[in-house]
């Protein structure tokens, strides 16, 4: 994983035709996911009992402690109701506007 991690987490895409595998990675039980429906279903359990984030080892140092990533439960789901009105199709066209703006005012 380490000298090759692209080819190590295409060998567990590999493993299972459904999408679904798992490995036990530093003492971590880690679950790789390539199906939609089944990304979502495993999203979706989670708590602090049941599905925590492994990120970065230093990810708390770029992201901050209280970044969503690292939040479950009440407070996760929460957090990510507030963010709902900012992927509409109105915002994101009217983010797609104001990038387009920024990359023409570079390029020109």
């Amino acid at each position: 994983m380490v000298l090759n991690p692209y080819d190590f987490w295409e060998r567990q895409r590999l493993y299972s035709p459904t999408g679904l595998s798992w490995n036990s990675i530093m003492g971590f039980f880690a679950v790789f996911v390539a199906d939609t429906d089944m990304a979502r279903k495993v999203l979706n359990n989670n708590g602090p009992d049941k599905f925590t984030l492994v990120l970065h080892p230093n990810a708390y140092i770029i992201l901050g402690f209280d970044n969503i990533a690292f939040q479950s439960g009440p407070k996760h789901k929460a957090l990510r109701k507030s963010f709902l009105p900012l992927f509409t199709k109105a915002s994101l066209k009217c983010y797609l506007e104001t990038q387009q703006k920024l990359i023409n005012k570079h390029i020109d």
